[in-house]
């Protein structure tokens, strides 16, 4: 267990498409008493449910090991020029 949060803060946030409709990124820095990490977590609407569901969740740990369930992001970077 990593304790209590004591200040968490939005870092980002971005629409990340989907087959099933878009949904929404929110990364975000949490203090806990002793510890921090960065986080994401993904929200997507469900349709069953007639609202939202969390759909992913993932960390980087005090240590940097990378946690994550879910729907998980694996950003790539583009470039774009002539070949």
């Amino acid at each position: 267990m990593l304790g209590n949060v004591t200040v968490a803060t939005v870092e980002r946030s971005a629409i990340v498409p989907r087959a099933g409709g878009p949904c929404v990124l929110l990364q975000y820095h949490v203090e806990r008493q002793g510890a921090a990490s960065t986080e994401r977590l993904i929200v997507c609407p469900s349709r069953s449910r007639g609202s939202h569901v969390v759909s992913g969740h993932g960390m980087v740990n005090p240590a940097g090991a990378h946690i994550s369930t879910g729907l998980v992001l694996a950003e790539r970077g583009v470039s774009f020029g002539r070949p």
